[in-house]
């Protein structure tokens, strides 16, 4: 591996600190020597997950990381020179339009979220833009991922949506596996603490919500929703006489049941009957039924239009259907709970970045505190692994031990 002072340079414009730049330059340096021993190619990912499982045996974390770091600037920016002065198959209108039209009709078969939808076509589009071509490869994945990383410096999180896109792209409309690539481009996140409210502050929050927003948030802390998990609740998936939420099409596809308070099932009657209203008068009108996932709509052509189909949470407005064209009556804005619960938190004094993942952060947390069996609220969560969950016991460690600071110890 040559230029090195020319990737020095390119170091410093990407932001790391000059200090710092010649640990990556022998980084790169021992790698280079590690694939010529291995013989192996070192543009090949799995020539860097072999040196990460090496260096993990004899290098600290912190280490690994930097080396990692070290050698993905470098592939990113030798491709790129190599990349610029190659002579490239421009893909024409037609050919984009026929991969995204192709993406489309699968996803819409699969059942995927109209948001992911419009995601993954984001990031397909970009990624046959930027190549400027119209057959592909693994090493294709690898190059965009990193211009992505490097270039564009989005999170962890987007780094891994833009890999799922292309990664759905390969297999499902080119019809090429990308074997192990997936995993080894994947982003790690951190492990966090979540942030909860506790017994009094969720009590100031709730007495400055009203209305639906109320209810809502009444609903997601009481069972431990998910935000999008609440606002696509159906009328049959409230159960009454069990007390329970039936949570279908969860994260990963999965259903599960879930809690619902005796407090919150007599208002949720009372909001029931307000909302028949609407329901009533959309069959009067004789409007477009509400959305159903497309594998639905064809096993129950009718059921769009029946009562137990209709949503709990219903927007009071009309709105045309992106993907059908038809005006339907679809459930509030994603943004309704978030405003709503962001100025009952400012009315409350309360000035933890909290959002309304915080409510079923917080009925997690407070289950646990009570000494509820940690699998039992796994599993009303929907977690698959239990070392999801366990990430609520953090706090509640310090608590249970009663580890004090000591400063408390000083008079």
């Amino acid at each position: 591996m040559g230029k090195m002072n020319e990737y020095l340079g390119f170091l410093v414009k990407q932001g790391i600190l000059e200090k710092h730049t010649q640990h990556y330059k022998s980084w790169v340096e021992r790698y280079a020597k590690f694939c010529k021993e291995k013989a192996i190619d070192p543009y090949d990912v799995k020539s860097t997950s072999d040196y990460k499982i090496s260096l993990e045996k004899s290098v600290e974390t912190w280490q690994v990381e930097q080396a990692l770091s070290a050698i993905k600037y470098y592939l990113h920016w030798r491709r790129k020179d190599i990349k610029a002065s190659e002579k490239q198959n421009i893909p024409n209108d037609d050919q984009l339009e026929d991969y995204l039209d192709e993406a489309v009709k699968i996803m819409r078969l699969q059942g995927k979220a109209y948001k992911t939808e419009k995601s993954y076509l984001q990031h397909i589009k970009a990624f046959m833009v930027f190549h400027g071509k119209s057959q592909f490869c693994d090493t294709d994945i690898v190059d965009y991922v990193s211009h992505v990383v490097v270039e564009k410096g989005v999170s962890k999180s987007t780094q891994n949506i833009v890999l799922n896109a292309l990664v759905f792209f390969f297999r499902y409309v080119l019809e090429q596996e990308v074997g192990d690539l997936g995993q080894s481009l994947r982003a790690v996140k951190k492990d966090y603490i979540p942030v909860f409210f506790t017994h009094k502050e969720f009590n100031s929050i709730y007495n400055n919500l009203d209305g639906v927003a109320q209810l809502m948030a009444e609903v997601i802390y009481g069972g431990g929703l998910r935000h999008s998990e609440a606002y696509r609740l159906r009328i049959q998936d409230v159960d009454f006489s069990t007390k329970q939420l039936r949570i279908i099409g969860a994260k990963g596809d999965k259903d599960r049941l879930t809690l619902l308070s005796d407090h919150t099932a007599e208002r949720l009657k009372v909001h029931f009957r307000e909302v028949k209203e609407l329901y009533e008068e959309d069959r009067k009108n004789d409007l477009a039924g509400v959305y159903m996932p497309n594998q639905l709509a064809i096993k129950y052509p009718n059921a769009d239009k029946k009562w137990q189909w209709f949503w709990v949470f219903p927007s009071k407005n009309i709105s045309v259907d992106p993907r059908a064209g038809v005006k339907r009556r679809h459930h509030i804005e994603k943004s309704f709970l978030n405003k709503a619960l962001k100025a009952a938190m400012k009315k409350a004094g309360i000035e933890k970045k909290a959002n309304v993942h915080s409510l079923r952060h917080s009925f997690a947390t407070h289950l646990l505190e009570k000494g509820q069996d940690i699998r039992t609220v796994q599993g009303l969560l929907g977690h698959s692994d239990v070392k999801t969950t366990e990430i609520y016991t953090h706090t509640l460690k310090i608590n249970k031990n009663n580890v004090r600071s000591p400063m408390d110890d000083l008079r």
